[in-house]
């Protein structure tokens, strides 16, 4: 995907669990993913780029972290 002037160039969030992360993201926003080792997954789609690191914490609005709110018009209709 090339830079766009303007735009979020790549988004790293933290992850838990990358099968139920990337299966998610794959039915809701059709992201495809690499893996780079276990600790490690790429994403990118035709508007946004990035990954997910393995960590146990979480972010949270309470801690002060950015909230990110994604759009899907079918949302419910993923399992």
């Amino acid at each position: 995907m090339p830079n766009q002037h303007e735009t979020i160039n790549y988004l790293e969030l933290p992850a838990t669990n990358f099968v139920a992360i990337k299966r998610f993201f794959t039915a809701v926003f059709s992201w495809t993913f690499t893996d780079y080792g276990e600790e490690y997954c790429a994403f990118s789609s035709p508007t946004l780029e990035g990954g997910f690191y393995h960590s146990e914490l979480k972010s949270s609005a309470e801690s002060g972290s950015a909230l990110i709110v994604f759009y899907s018009e079918n949302l419910g209709t993923c399992e």
